[in-house]
């Protein structure tokens, strides 16, 4: 008589229930990407705003503080690309978030105590840009090095890794936009820069608390992924072409996947009727 084959009790549940953990984990993690991106906008608005009674409200000041934030996102961008190849962890992400959050925070009292120095020692046009370094660069560069750990952290592999960037940096952008008709519609108007500043920080920190909170149990490197593989290369066929995929409607191809001895390679195939190359390692083969 045969038996039916029955799942280990429990198993149904906890896997929905990690699926669902995954995606909430995928989730929070758009959002930290749109807020830093809205708080980097926030922080370049209100610093012309700030720099105003010292430097006046001119052309340099203006000029200055788009230099400034914008010299940050490159830094940023980079520090965080590689920070993210080093160590592509949820706890640092969030803890980068939370130290952004910070240096946010000192923002108000920094105000007080350089700008008054700075208004007697520098001209209206190298004082805005001497400010700005001194008082937005540091956390400017911490939230834009989010944005490119994210996509560390979200991809699931070469085939994702495009799709992953451009939904992310989206969600940054969106942000951003977002900062800027709220800052300049509702919160400069309504609220005094120094609410501002820390409102952001207060908003930047919880949002990282609760990222170090959901990944208290992280054990790898980055979000929680499904476990698929690569699709094997039939063992049927020899070894050298165990890779080749014929393109079709005169298209080009590409196909990665495992051979059968664990080594991965990438075969290009061109055109309905073309020539074939497989790229092995460490030689190029013709076909």
């Amino acid at each position: 008589m045969a038996r039916k084959s029955r799942n280990a009790p429990g198993s149904e549940p906890e896997s929905k229930s990690k699926s669902k953990g995954v995606h909430f984990a995928g989730s929070y993690l758009y959002l930290s990407v749109f807020l830093s991106g809205g708080s980097i906008l926030v922080l370049e608005i209100a610093a012309g705003r700030v720099m105003a009674p010292h430097f006046g409200n001119t052309l340099f000041n203006w000029t200055s503080m788009i230099g400034v934030i914008l010299a940050a996102l490159s830094v940023g961008y980079a520090v965080g690309g590689r920070l993210a190849d080093k160590n592509p962890s949820l706890k640092l992400f969030y803890g980068l978030m939370i130290a952004g959050a910070g240096l946010v925070a000192l923002v108000p009292p920094l105000r007080l105590a350089v700008l008054p120095l700075l208004e007697s020692a520098f001209s209206l046009r190298t004082g805005p840009v001497v400010g700005g370094l001194l008082l937005f660069a540091a956390p400017s560069v911490a939230l834009a090095a989010l944005t490119p750990f994210a996509v560390r952290l979200a991809a699931h592999g070469e085939g994702t890794l495009g799709t992953v960037t451009g939904n992310l940096f989206t969600w940054s952008t969106v942000g951003s936009i977002a900062g800027t008709f709220l800052t300049g519609f509702v919160l400069v108007p309504l609220f005094g820069l120094n609410a501002i500043f820390l409102a952001t920080a207060l908003a930047l920190a919880a949002v990282g608390g609760g990222g170090l909170y959901l990944a208290k149990g992280e054990t790898g490197s980055s979000l929680p992924r499904s476990k698929t593989r690569a699709p094997p290369c039939s063992p049927a066929r020899p070894q050298r072409r165990t890779c080749r995929e014929r393109a079709r409607m005169c298209f080009i191809s590409a196909k990665t996947c495992t051979t059968p001895s664990g080594s991965r390679r990438l075969s290009r195939a061109r055109g309905a009727c073309g020539s074939f190359s497989s790229i092995f390692s460490p030689r190029v083969r013709w076909w």
